[in-house]
């Protein structure tokens, strides 16, 4: 029996990285998963063709597209009967600004506006159309749920070149406290998860953070790259983004507006 049998969860951005994590353990714990990306289906199909292709749903879907963002919602109750949690992590990084962000920092005026509207609408709007197409379900099923966004800490919102991505991830955070207040009286907790740091995924380059730009401050205590430079696996953020569905946040199982930051250990 797993932890999360029954369950029917929604997981972004699933093809790789911390996404691909989470459903990886919400499907270990019993829980039927959609898994979506904007591009990507072979990495999809990889995940559904494993030995849990009859409890997984893979679709291609832009965040960025209200239209499909409702489709998905569809078809996973089409498929599953109803649904339960959803995980917004589909997002996009720093690299698309410029390659070399975490040794030559981008200034914000020298940021192109297309590449800026692409992240805000990724980061920003995807979670707001997908939330709007799940609440109400949620509300008609009246049985409650959950909504997972994906956070970063304080410290790297605020970095110097991080523009636009830390301000897209501060203004996530402040949906999700306004969006736990709305849906508290149907049970429907909103929380924020912070992987702790920079997780290794394909936001940032493999061979880690250069020394000037280390993290400092919160970062450094709530986990992400170690003091010796090295990446968090997105394996540990699957385990906490479980332990949040199961009711796990501070407070009782209906608690929503928490911000919830990985304890990393290196191994």
């Amino acid at each position: 029996m797993g932890k999360l049998d029954g369950k029917v969860a929604i997981v972004t951005g699933a093809g790789r990285g911390i996404g691909r994590a989470i459903a990886e353990a919400y499907l270990q714990e019993g829980a039927s998963v959609t898994i979506t990306a904007a591009h990507g289906q072979t990495e999809l199909d990889q995940l559904a063709k494993q030995e849990w292709s009859k409890q997984v749903v893979a679709l291609l879907a832009d965040v960025t597209n209200p239209e499909a963002c409702e489709q998905v919602v569809d078809q996973t109750i089409q498929r599953f009967g109803h649904v339960d949690i959803l995980v917004n992590n589909a997002a996009r990084g720093m690299k698309y600004v410029s390659a070399s962000f975490l040794t030559k920092p981008t200034r914000f005026w020298e940021a192109e506006p297309a590449v800026w509207r692409m992240i805000i609408d990724t980061n920003v709007n995807g979670p707001f159309y997908m939330a709007r197409a799940i609440v109400p379900r949620l509300l008609e099923q009246q049985r409650g749920g959950s909504i997972i966004n994906i956070g970063v800490s304080y410290a790297t919102m605020k970095r110097r070149g991080f523009s636009p991505y830390g301000p897209s991830k501060a203004a996530l955070e402040s949906a999700s406290a306004i969006w736990a207040q709305e849906l508290i009286e149907a049970r429907i907790r909103v929380n924020v998860l912070l992987p702790g740091g920079p997780t290794k995924t394909g936001m940032v380059p493999a061979s880690g953070y250069p020394g000037a730009f280390a993290p400092a401050g919160d970062h450094a205590g709530s986990g992400g790259v170690s003091r010796l430079g090295r990446f968090a696996s997105p394996y540990r953020s699957s385990l906490d983004c479980d332990g949040v569905e199961r009711g796990e946040s501070p407070g009782p199982s209906y608690c929503g507006g928490n911000w919830l930051a990985v304890n990393f250990s290196f191994l």
